[in-house]
């Protein structure tokens, strides 16, 4: 059921992803990466009551939370708003450095935490934390800038595989 979801979720059929990754959860409530993508899914869909009410289960149910668990509880905290207790949910666990080994949370950490930082008008931590950001989004393999050579070649090699006598055939 979690490949499926995630493929419908991938392919842009929300209302079948959210299906199957709920079908994931009831048959192994104890697989955490079901629960996360369905997290995602609620809040970038805006689906804010779903994430609540999903988060509230968790919260209430499991006695390990994990980090990326409190980055949903954050992440909600601030599209409510609640922008003080989003960065106090932050600090307190400590999300940035617990992702510092994980590209995608680590991003998205960074993100909340200058939205949040500046709505709290802490203006110089907020530049301060987008510059972090983009200092290690600079560094990631897939943000290296293409070399031209690479692009000249590229065209140059479709040109003499895909010519008039080539295509007609």
């Amino acid at each position: 059921y979690f490949l499926l979801g995630k493929y419908n979720n991938f392919t842009g059929k929300f209302h079948e992803a959210y299906k199957y990754y709920n079908k994931c959860i009831e048959n192994n409530s104890s697989f955490k990466e079901a629960h996360f993508e369905l997290l995602d899914l609620y809040e970038r869909t805006n689906r804010i009551e779903e994430l609540e009410k999903i988060l509230q289960i968790i919260f209430d149910t499991s006695n390990d939370i994990d980090p990326k668990t409190h980055y949903y509880k954050s992440l909600l905290l601030n599209r409510k708003n609640f922008y003080e207790k989003s960065q106090k949910i932050i600090d307190k666990n400590d999300l940035e450095s617990k992702f510092s080994e994980n590209k995608e949370y680590y991003i998205k950490i960074l993100n909340l935490k200058s939205k949040n930082l500046e709505k709290l008008k802490e203006y110089t931590n907020a530049i301060n934390t987008i510059k972090k950001r983009n200092i290690y989004l600079s560094k990631l393999q897939e943000y290296q800038p293409i070399k031209k050579e690479n692009i000249t070649n590229t065209v140059y090699n479709y040109k003499e595989i895909y010519t008039k006598k080539n295509l007609n055939h």
